[in-house]
Order: C-alpha cells, then sequence, then structure tokens
C-alpha cells in the first residue's frame, strides 16, 4: 500500500498548498484494508453449486439450442471473419486499367516526338 508521503509531485505541474492538501485528504479518505469477503464470485457460485448437484448424483440440465438461439444476436464469427479477409484481398488487389479503345495519350505524344 503507498502513503501519502510516497506520492510524487510533477515539477511541471504548479499546485497550491490548499490543492496538495485537499489531493491527500482524498487519497486517505478512500485508503481502506481489502476485505474479501465483501465480493462474491458468481462463477465461483456457479461451478461450487454444479460440483454440488454432481456429488449428490442429481441430474444436471445444460442449456438447450432454443436457449442458446434466444440468448440474443449471435454472430458467426468465423464467417465475419472470412468476410473480413475477403474484403481485404478485394481492396489489395491491383486494379486492371480498362481498355476503352482510345488511345493513350502519353504514347501519342511520345510517337511523334520522336
Amino acid at each position: 500500500m503507498i502513503g501519502t508521503a510516497d506520492l510524487e509531485v510533477n515539477p511541471d505541474i504548479e499546485l497550491s498548498e490548499k490543492e496538495l492538501g485537499m489531493a491527500k485528504l482524498l487519497v486517505e479518505s478512500q485508503i481502506s484494508r481489502f476485505d474479501p469477503y465483501k465480493y462474491k464470485s458468481e462463477y465461483y457460485n456457479a461451478v461450487y453449486n454444479l460440483i454440488k448437484t454432481k456429488a449428490e448424483k442429481e441430474q444436471i440440465s445444460c442449456a438447450t439450442e432454443n436457449e442458446y438461439a434466444s440468448a440474443g444476436n449471435v454472430i458467426d464469427i468465423m464467417a465475419a471473419l472470412e468476410a473480413s479477409i475477403k474484403a481485404i484481398e478485394e481492396k489489395e488487389k491491383p486494379k486492371r486499367r480498362k481498355k476503352t479503345g482510345k488511345t493513350d495519350t502519353l504514347r501519342v505524344i511520345r510517337y511523334y516526338s520522336n
């Protein structure tokens, strides 16, 4: 844990004593010991309940395909990746000049200048 005595002040920033005192007071007011019991892990609880249910040899229910479908907008990541790669490849292809039947002006100038 870092105490207010360990805080460094950037020399490029000018702070008044009042501002510095308020900052230190704010930091000190937020300091508290970490209490892991204040927080609950939903993942831990879900795994614990699953193990407990399995240990009691009860039937464990899994999500059905309908439940997955109703979960919202599910994106096929492989299809999106393939489309993205195809778009990049299309963008990087060298573009060929279309033959319009018109003579290239530069070639005509070179021809007649020789």
